[in-house]
């Protein structure tokens, strides 16, 4: 099946939904609406396809009986997951339309833009029957299945992670969860969660993580687990840090994506172990799975935010963007009473370029002077694209006099490109919608008496 569109390819949602789509174990699927209540299914990954029993111009069918539950359509949580632009999710038995075995699914929603969906399906059937003589550890994957969900819908990429580490605390029974990540040559602790009276900072701190010759860094380099049960006696562990935290034992496992360790997951406990329990050692593979599903779902959201913040054409701030920066730098200049200005620069003679010469001239034209005008502004200053040809620039700390000074600097970096440039300095009590149309006023002034 192809869908063809002058803006977005199936390549591009592929791409944007990352490798929880293209190299993720679990079934996957991207949806785009055509109607209110209306999807096609526009892509499918390999795991899809096996779980659907069809290649792609045959598995809408068989998808859709495949997640149908009682009470609920399939087109009512996908139509909901656009219309609220939050995560859907729930979790179900459905008849395989292979064998007609009944499935234990894991199935949630994620808006990728406003008329696409990600769906992502994981068979927990043959975990389940192989930990069904054991009602804790059933007890525990439905706690999994709950973290599992709880990553896919968390928000930003830190929450993602945190609601990893506080999951995998409960589940190990532990008193410190921490992952670490590597960062700039080192490994971090990205993410971590303790029970009371255990210092958040002591076992794992950042400087502690990257030493060579620690144990984090050992489990990394090697993608081989340790067990600790003496963490104090250990050569690789700093006393100090082990007395401050009050941990005795600790198991360091490797969190491995495709066949590379991304991380490591760390599980300490204050109370002596001789080995890890073995509810534990049975969890690790799912717990270090939902590890690397953190991670690339916090990928994923932060490709997302920067997708949503940025113009596609310039890579400057978008409107968006721009106006909670301004919302920001307004609210800083009532508290720290500093100077704040506001300038909205119009490039002249767009349409005619586009008219004479055609729209990719044009779009160069507003190309070349993003480039040059990002380069000739200040650091503290902060350009955008707001419009077809319309910029905004935010100039903290500066009042109207100092910004003519910026605005003449960046009309000389391109002289060649006529701008019209209004500039509005804040005053005590202004709002930003204000603030911005009294520049907007200055800019239609200059255009009409133009200074250059």
């Amino acid at each position: 099946m192809e869908w063809n569109s002058p803006f977005v390819g199936v390549d591009d949602m592929v791409a944007l939904a990352g490798p929880v789509f293209s190299r993720g174990p679990d079934a996957a699927w991207v949806w785009r609406r055509l109607a209110p209540d209306d999807f096609v299914l526009i892509a499918g990954n390999t795991a899809a396809e096996a779980l659907a029993g069809a290649a792609l111009p045959g598995m809408q069918s068989a998808v859709a009986g495949l997640l149908r539950q009682p009470g609920l359509t399939l087109r009512a949580d996908l139509a909901r997951c656009l219309d609220e632009q939050v995560g859907v999710a729930s979790d179900f038995e459905a008849p395989s339309p292979l064998s007609g075995q009944f499935l234990q699914l894991l199935v949630s929603h994620v808006p990728l833009t406003e008329e696409h969906v990600l769906t992502v399906v994981r068979d927990v059937s043959r975990l389940r029957s192989q930990l069904s003589a054991d009602r804790q550890l059933i007890g525990d994957l439905a706690q999994l299945t709950t973290l599992s969900r709880a990553i896919l819908e968390a928000d930003d990429p830190q929450q993602a992670r945190d609601e990893f580490c506080r999951g995998a605390l409960e589940l190990c029974a532990a008193d410190g969860v921490f992952l670490a990540e590597p960062h700039e040559g080192s490994l971090t602790a990205t993410a971590r969660a303790v029970v009371d009276g255990m210092p958040a900072r002591e076992l794992l701190p950042q400087r502690g993580l990257g030493e060579q010759r620690s144990v984090t860094r050992e489990v990394f380099d090697s993608g081989v687990p340790v067990f600790l049960p003496d963490l104090a006696s250990h050569p690789q562990a700093d006393p100090g840090l082990v007395r401050a935290s009050g941990a005795a034992a600790g198991l360091f496992h490797p969190v491995v994506r495709r066949g590379t360790v991304v991380g490591v997951l760390v599980v300490a406990w204050r109370a002596a172990l001789p080995e890890p329990p073995q509810r534990v050692r049975q969890l690790m593979p799912l717990l270090s799975a939902d590890a690397t599903l953190a991670i690339d779902r916090a990928d994923l959201i932060a490709k997302l935010g920067a997708a949503a913040a940025e113009d596609a054409l310039t890579g400057l701030p978008n409107r968006r963007a721009a106006g909670t920066e301004l919302d920001r730098c307004v609210a800083h200049a009532g508290r720290a009473e500093r100077p704040l200005a506001v300038a909205v620069l119009d490039v002249n003679g767009l349409k005619a370029v586009n008219d004479e010469h055609g729209h990719a001239a044009g779009d160069a034209l507003l190309q070349t002077a993003a480039r040059a005008w990002r380069a000739a502004v200040r650091r503290e200053d902060q350009l955008a694209r707001v419009g077809g040809d319309e910029f905004v620039l935010l100039m903290p700390d500066t009042d109207a006099a100092a910004a003519q000074q910026v605005i003449a600097r960046l009309r000389a970096s391109a002289p060649e490109i006529s701008v019209a440039a209004g500039v509005s300095e804040w005053v005590t009590g202004q709002t930003s919608e204000e603030l911005l149309a009294a520049a907007d006023r200055a800019m239609y002034a200059d255009k009409a008496n133009p200074t250059s």
